[in-house]
């Protein structure tokens, strides 16, 4: 079997992330084709030499010969099924597969909708991209929109109106690795793991961190990953005085090493599908606390693999920081009973099989 995979970009993030895994775990007995649509990125150096890489280089905006190009790659390489990842290229691709008439397509949603703002011209253009969406996804050359959490299926549903039958849920999952977690004397180390954008609200974490710091001043936060929002978080540490407490490390390749020498992981985002810094955790037996948005509640089980907190709260997920930093055997045992639910359901090895079994269902159809 050929699969195309479209997506726009290989920078660093969730979405990125679980594409190009996807897509080299599929190359050890499949060929595969992906197809970058703005630009190359930094996960571009993890992608399998046995993948065919096709980088348009078209930048940002509306690309009006995009589906022309996709339709050129689709017959000149006999692709049997298109897989497209995020809506943001989702109508250009369906035009593509239309245009070439010779495969069908699925499209997974990563995570939360593109923001367009509350005025009536950005309502009238989110009203007028959902009509493009269940148009094309009505179209039986769409075989399937795959959702990565429940709130997302949900989300589609409801709000932008494609019927459920259309809609499966396949959640995001991560290789297994050889690990056995230790324990780690001295101050709890914290740790967060993401782009530094504002869906992720870091200010809600270092408020909390703040609070926490009155009782434990000796607690330790790293932030890995960048974003656009550095130099301002930057800022936010100096003027609430933990300037020693955290550490800002920027985009590293060493996330397992670094989450293995932690002891709890945060994440205090408005918004996210199944995080992958978070099941990277769970892989590595580390306890959660998040916020209980889209899919955290999916991944998570507050009380026994970690605690789940209102969003945009700085003192409830400081109640809940506190919690476990001040309790290390039932840190303990929420680590190694998120390391056990991460093996029984999110593991790459059922995400692939998912996967396959619907890439097959489409193919025969």
């Amino acid at each position: 079997m050929h699969i195309l995979h479209v997506i726009e970009t290989l920078d660093f993030g969730g979405a990125e992330m679980v594409t190009l895994r996807l897509a080299n775990r599929l190359a050890e007995k499949h060929r595969v084709t992906l197809c970058l649509v703005k630009h190359r990125g930094e996960l571009i150096s993890r992608l399998s030499d046995r993948i065919s890489l096709v980088c348009l280089d078209l930048g940002e905006g509306i690309h009006f010969g995009l589906p022309a190009r996709l339709a050129e790659i689709i017959v000149t390489r006999k692709v049997d099924l298109v897989h497209v990842h995020n809506w943001a290229v989702f109508f250009e691709t369906w035009l593509g597969v239309r245009r070439a008439g010779t495969c069908r397509m699925l499209l997974t949603v990563h995570g939360p909708y593109t923001d367009y703002g509350r005025g009536i011209t950005s309502r009238a253009k989110l009203w007028l991209r959902h009509f493009f969406e269940r148009r094309a996804s009505r179209d039986a050359r769409v075989g399937r929109i795959v959702t990565v959490s429940d709130a997302i299926h949900e989300y589609i549903e409801r709000d932008i109106g494609i019927p459920g039958n259309k809609l499966q849920t396949i959640h995001n999952g991560i290789a297994g690795i050889d690990f056995e977690p230790v324990r780690h004397p001295g101050p709890v180390r914290l740790i967060t793991v993401g782009r530094l954008a504002p869906v992720k609200n870091h200010r809600v974490m270092l408020d909390a961190l703040a609070i926490c710091c009155e009782r434990h001043p000796d607690l330790q936060l790293s932030v890995v990953g960048d974003g656009p929002l550095r130099s301002e978080l930057e800022a936010r540490v100096a003027e609430l005085g933990i300037d020693r407490q955290v550490r800002f490390f920027g985009f590293r390749n060493d996330i397992d090493e670094l989450l293995a020498a932690s002891d709890l992981f945060l994440l205090s985002s408005d918004y996210e599908g199944i995080s992958i810094a978070l099941l990277e955790s769970m892989r590595l037996g580390r306890p959660a606390v998040a916020t209980d948005v889209g899919g955290i509640a999916e991944t998570i089980v507050d009380g026994e693999t970690g605690l789940l907190a209102p969003p945009r709260s700085s003192s409830a997920l400081a109640d809940a920081i506190l919690r476990l930093v001040e309790s290390p055997e039932l840190r303990w045992q929420m680590g190694i009973a998120a390391k056990r639910r991460f093996e029984a359901e999110f593991h790459e090895d059922i995400a692939v099989g998912r996967y396959l079994e619907l890439y097959r269902e489409l193919s025969d159809a």
